[in-house]
């Protein structure tokens, strides 16, 4: 009898593999947290680029500012000599004096976004503000600045034009310092 139970025994039938698809949701969890990570990694490595250009641009935008400083510089000094020689042109020249110290003060590395709109006497207070000697554009030198840019009637004063651009030299001198500081 053992030999008949013997005879109508057959093999063990292994299961099949299990099959890789679907996954289990274990593996669902992690391929959710990897694909997070790296979302999270890049947006990590696009803000630390960003940052690291910001500073770079920075860099270079104070190397353009110290350039036009000196070439604001060079400027003054001609327009300095050209008055001496020829008051007359001292309308022109006070024109351009207030276009040149606009544009130094929207190029400056440290500017503000308020400089853009600023005429008149808000602009001179601004200059005065941003200048360690307080009050010399919001005074009689500024007011006749203001006076000589609008009005044709204002007779030109070589004297108030020389202070004038002495002190809009002195203005670009100090930003100088400040900004080494």
């Amino acid at each position: 009898m053992n030999q008949e139970i013997l005879r109508q025994m057959k093999d063990i039938h292994l299961p099949e593999d299990p099959s890789w698809w679907p996954l289990a949701p274990g593996w669902w969890w992690l391929l959710g947290m990897v694909i997070m990570l790296s979302c999270v990694g890049l947006v990590l490595r696009y803000r630390y680029r960003q940052r690291s250009q910001t500073v770079s641009s920075g860099r270079d935008s104070c190397s353009q500012w110290v350039q036009q400083q000196k070439q604001a510089l060079q400027i003054l000094e001609t327009w300095d000599q050209i008055l001496s020689r020829q008051p007359e042109r001292s309308r022109e020249i006070l024109g351009q004096l207030s276009r040149l110290m606009k544009r130094l003060a929207l190029d400056h590395p440290c500017a503000q976004y308020d400089v853009a709109g600023l005429t008149g006497w808000a602009w001179l207070q601004w200059l005065d503000r941003h200048h360690d000697k307080k009050g010399v554009f919001a005074s009689a030198l500024g007011d006749y600045w203001i006076c000589s840019c609008l009005t044709e009637h204002n007779p030109p004063q070589h004297d108030q034009d020389m202070a004038l651009i002495h002190a809009c030299r002195d203005w670009i001198q100090k930003q100088a310092v400040q900004e080494g500081s």
